[in-house]
This record gives structure tokens, sequence and C-alpha cells, in this order.
């Protein structure tokens, strides 16, 4: 123990105090520790992740989130339901895409090689991703039909091209145009 500046101080610090306290009345501090935590408790209020409703303070324990057995399943299965979802929605738009194929090679392998490309930059108004993919929506269609589809080679290659001579990209563009009609799509 430090010897502190008034003569009453014993402790050199808070902590240290309160191990010393805790050494040698055990039984009052733990009375303290469990009747501090029960106020700390009743003026949390934890609410179910599910269907949010108050848990009742006598049913809470470490770590509880969910009310009930019938939230934690229904939860369970949304959390399922929504990973199946993502992982559909990257295989249609994986599919779509090969269903196409690259408009100067007609590479269509694999649908995670092959780009849209913007045929003028101008008018683009968002990427095209997968993550727009399940929306569908008359917009997200709109920007496709401004896109030709072209493998990564062929498509750094038109950027090249079109940093580097731009009277030379629109002629090779015009050329490549027509190739995929994206008329049909909604």
């Amino acid at each position: 123990m430090k010897k502190g500046i008034w003569k009453r101080q014993k402790f050199c610090s808070k902590s240290c105090r309160e191990r010393q306290w805790r050494t040698l009345n055990p039984d009052t501090y733990e009375k303290h520790r469990i009747v501090g935590y029960n106020k700390w408790k009743e003026s949390n209020i934890v609410l179910c992740r599910f269907c949010k409703k108050e848990i009742p303070n006598n049913e809470r324990k470490s770590g509880k989130v969910l009310c009930s057995k019938e939230c934690r399943d229904k939860q369970r299965m949304k959390n399922i339901l929504k990973y199946r979802s993502k992982s559909n929605l990257a295989k249609d738009f994986r599919e779509f895409k090969e269903s196409f194929g690259c408009c100067i090679c007609k590479y269509n392998k694999h649908g995670g090689s092959l780009d849209f490309h913007h045929i003028d930059p101008n008018k683009k108004l968002y990427r095209i991703s997968k993550t727009n993919w399940g929306k569908q929506s008359k917009e997200y269609f709109s920007e496709v039909k401004k896109c030709i589809l072209i493998c990564k080679n062929c498509h750094y290659e038109l950027h090249t091209i079109l940093h580097d001579d731009k009277d030379r990209y629109l002629e090779e563009i015009s050329h490549h145009l027509y190739v995929h009609d994206f008329n049909h799509i909604p």
C-alpha cells in the first residue's frame, strides 16, 4: 500500500481498495454485487430481435436475444432463406449473362467473366451488378439496354482503345452495337 497525501488514505487506487475490501468482507461484497446487478438488470430493457417484445427479467440470461423457441426457429428459417436467395440471385445473374455471351469473341463459359459495358459512359446511371439483379425493375433493364455484354479481356481492350483513340472506339462499338438484342427483356 502506498502512502497518500491524506493520512486516512491507505490505497493507491480505487481498484486496490476494492480488491482489499473484497478479500476482507466476501459476504458483504457479494450482496452489494448482486443488488447492483439486479438494479442494472431491471433498468435495462431487452427486446426480442424477431418479434420486438420485451424479454422478462426472470427469463433473461447472458446473451439471450430471442424470447422463445418459436422466435428462434423463425429467425433461423429467415436466415436460411436469405442465404439461399442470395446464392440463387448470383446463379441466375451468371446464367443470364452466359445465355448471351461476349458480343466480340463469343465467350460464354462462365458468367462471372462477362461484364456489361456502357456504350456511352455519359448516359450511365449506375453499375449493373448481381446486387441490383434481384430488383429486376424497368429502370434496371433500361440500364442493361444501354450496354453491350463483353468478356473481361475484350472489356479491357475496349477501355484501352477508349482512352487512346475515341474515334476508333466509336467505330469499334458501332461494329458490335447490335449483336445482342436485349429488347426481349422486360
